[in-house]
């Protein structure tokens, strides 16, 4: 177990600061309150950066859980980038979506196929594959729509 740690310790710090983004396989969507699709895209990666990228090593590499979201209007077919948003934060759509690709939908499944630029030093932009491109089960978000009945519930039982 040790040698195991040790070993990804340096590897994390030889390949930098994180680990590659591993995706849940399912991807969960609601509405949101301008009646837009959200859809939660939660990942892990292993960090040695404490407080941020790259920021005071640490020895032991640390597990972050994380979150990316996708607006848009349709979860019907393939949705270009302009009519999507990208976001690190729910509820972010202000914010300019800086990719392009697309995303696809199908009955209970959706893949995502997208570019985010990249903004160089040398002021030249690139595209970069987006870190969460793949196919995803989608699913409703059961967790949203609960609470709103049990609070249904508790108005229609209390005098």
């Amino acid at each position: 177990m040790l040698r195991t740690l040790i070993l990804a310790t340096f590897g994390l710090a030889w390949v930098g600061c994180q680990s590659p983004a591993k995706p849940s396989p399912v991807a969960h969507y609601t509405r949101d309150y301008t009646g837009r699709y959200e859809i939660r895209l939660d990942y892990t990666y292993w960090s040695c950066g404490g407080g941020g990228p790259c920021n005071s090593p640490l020895l032991i590499p640390e597990k972050v859980d994380a979150t990316n979201w996708i607006y848009t209007r349709s979860i019907d077919g393939q949705v270009p980038s302009d009519q999507l948003i990208l976001a690190d934060a729910q509820g972010m759509t202000s914010v300019p979506t800086l990719v392009r690709g697309s995303v696809t939908f199908t009955p209970n499944h959706m893949h995502i196929a997208l570019e985010h630029l990249l903004k160089n030093a040398s002021r030249s932009d690139s595209h970069g594959e987006y870190e969460l491109n793949g196919d995803y089960e989608l699913r409703p978000d059961q967790s949203t729509t609960r609470p709103a009945a049990i609070n249904e519930q508790s108005r229609k039982s209390s005098p």
